[in-house]
């Protein structure tokens, strides 16, 4: 499937959720994203924008059991009735929690094993790995164990993994939360570059002081 193909991104109709059954944590969504547009999901803690996330992420229902109703379509597939992973290479996710997400010996290891598991040679990846970790300021770091970066360097990890694929939509749960200023920086600007080849959407706590994120978008 062409990105070009596909007017809409992410088409979200009446989308409710619930984890308990009894109360909703989204209720009645509606919400469409054309391909090359960022939109930041900003609302204080609680307000649903996680589990919005897994669900455009193909997550919910498969990984977290809930009750949902209506319809999510990302690049035109059915995502609530589409197993994860056939939805690798074209949505890339990253939690808000990203130690979660990290489960190989190196640094290095973490994004090659993406590349991997679809097909690439051994050279290949290896070489692809290389740029992305020069890309994101992580080559010093390719040698050591994940679990030993610090929060914000798991955080650029996490999102490296994630981006191995080069997927059309890109999915981020609160990105800049364990990042210094200047790496804030860093993400920003290679943030501005990915939105102009796909969909990005990312989260935002709103008493979130964000200085030096500057990617435009749209706000909801």
């Amino acid at each position: 499937m062409l990105v070009a193909e596909v007017m809409k991104c992410i088409e979200v109709r009446n989308l409710r959720v619930s984890y308990d059954g009894l109360s909703w944590v989204l209720e009645d969504v509606d919400l469409e994203i054309a391909c090359g547009e960022l939109v930041i999901v900003a609302s204080r803690s609680g307000g649903g924008k996680t589990t919005l996330l897994r669900s455009l992420a193909g997550l919910i229902p498969w990984f977290y059991p809930c009750k949902v109703q209506g319809s999510v379509r990302v690049l035109d597939t059915d995502v609530l009735r589409t197993r994860p992973d056939k939805l690798l290479g074209y949505v890339g996710f990253v939690s808000q929690n990203p130690s979660t997400q990290l489960v190989a010996p190196t640094v290095l290891d973490e994004v090659r094993e993406v590349l991997l598991n679809v097909g690439y040679s051994y050279g290949e990846a290896t070489r692809r790995t290389e740029e992305i970790l020069t890309d994101f300021g992580l080559q010093d770091y390719r040698d050591q164990e994940p679990w030993r970066l610090s929060l914000g360097l798991q955080q650029k990890l996490a999102i490296a993994a994630a981006l191995a694929l080069d997927p059309p939509v890109l999915l981020l749960d609160e990105p800049f939360a364990y990042l210094d200023p200047g790496e804030v920086k860093h993400l920003t600007n290679l943030l501005s570059l990915l939105k102009k080849r796909g969909c990005l959407l990312y989260t935002s706590d709103a008493a979130d002081e964000l200085d030096g994120v500057d990617l435009g978008g749209r706000r909801i």
